[in-house]
């Protein structure tokens, strides 16, 4: 089968996880596809994918949507492919918003004028997008297993296999939590979404109670690398870490990140459409107990009991307690073997070529019909 994956910015950092589907797609499908990456990548970055690829420079970020609609129909008229997988962007708010949903449309279009089934993937759906305008714009998206939506893709991720004797490891017995956040652009915005999205700010105002449990704080963002943001975070009036106790890393390397944690700490903040977290994914597989807050499209991880510890958005309390059930170490390893078993079945990456190469059959015997 012929496919043409389609991906604005797919480029190191290889932080962000709609990134690292593209790529782990690109990996796995290698003896079963014949696949040309049609990608634009940030100038001064690199992709490296180990498929075909075609690949467009850009120095602004209007020019990502900008290159799919100069040159991908060139592209499509090349590769002559039997299937286009396209992977937007998923933030929909303001003009960005509205450029994303033009060139989401304009890749199906362009694939319906010439007969090609197109598979729009949306791996995240911020909640600008919970609108009507929105759900019929992006009427023909795939969202993942666990939404709603009529069309949908078990979306899965290319861990490594886990060692049992890995994985029978009593828990790190230094008492680390570890906060993770992809975020690689160095602006106020990305201070903003990480502090307050991505819940760090929860983690900082934690600090005393926290460090009374005899916990240390590990953050890792790759904006870090940044010595402004850096001590933007260390010097927040929210900070009420001693001194010494936050070890600050810009650099993620797995399953290296996860070796001296405890705890991974996922205090996301928002609501949101739908968002498969890799990090979560990750830190289950590779078996570290996740702290998360019971929001809607976090439910597949908490709604069977024993997976990991859930606390009650936005519920300072409840968040501790979620913490303490951590002292019982028969329990933190039972959630551990359950948690990566779970991720094991419901996350694996042939799950989506499967489910993607069923798509292909459904909508190429649509078209012939």
């Amino acid at each position: 089968m012929k496919v043409l994956m389609v991906g604005p910015k797919i480029c190191t950092p290889w932080s962000e996880g709609r990134k690292k589907f593209f790529r782990d797609l690109c990996q796995v499908t290698t003896e079963r596809w014949d696949v040309l990456a049609f990608i634009t990548v940030n100038e001064g970055e690199t992709a490296d994918l180990p498929v075909k690829t075609e690949e467009h420079i850009c120095r602004s970020g209007s020019q990502h949507l900008i290159h799919i609609r100069r040159h991908l129909r060139h592209a499509i008229r090349m590769h002559q492919p039997d299937l286009v997988c396209h992977l937007p962007f998923g933030v929909f708010s303001g003009l960005r918003g509205l450029a994303n949903i033009w060139s989401i449309r304009y890749v199906e279009r362009l694939c319906r004028r010439q007969s090609i089934p197109c598979c729009t993937l949306m791996y995240s759906l911020t909640n600008d997008a919970d609108t009507w305008f929105h759900r019929f714009a992006l009427k023909n998206a795939y969202l993942n297993q666990h939404s709603a939506a009529q069309r949908t893709v078990r979306f899965g991720v290319n861990l490594p296999a886990i060692d049992p004797v890995f994985l029978a490891r009593e828990a790190s017995d230094e008492k680390c939590i570890l906060f993770m956040s992809g975020e690689a652009v160095e602006s106020d915005d990305s201070f903003k979404y990480v502090m307050d999205v991505r819940g760090l700010r929860l983690l900082l105002r934690a600090g005393e109670e926290l460090q009374k449990r005899g916990y240390r704080l590990i953050v890792a963002v790759p904006f870090l690398q940044n010595k402004r943001l850096r001590r933007r975070v260390a010097s927040s009036n929210d900070n009420y870490w001693a001194p010494g106790s936050i070890e600050y890393l810009d650099k993620i390397s797995l399953p290296k990140i996860f070796d001296r944690a405890r705890l991974f700490a996922f205090p996301y903040g928002n609501e949101e459409v739908q968002f498969v977290p890799t990090s979560i994914i990750e830190a289950m597989h590779f078996g570290v107990p996740v702290v998360l807050p019971k929001l809607n499209f976090l439910a597949p991880f908490y709604e069977s009991e024993g997976r990991c510890l859930p606390y009650n958005s936005g519920d300072i309390g409840s968040f501790y307690d979620a913490i303490d059930a951590a002292r019982d170490t028969d329990f933190l390893n039972s959630i551990r073997k359950q948690a990566s078993k779970y991720i094991e079945e419901e996350y694996n990456i042939l799950n989506s070529v499967n489910d993607l190469e069923q798509i292909y059959r459904d909508r190429a015997n649509a078209y012939r019909n």
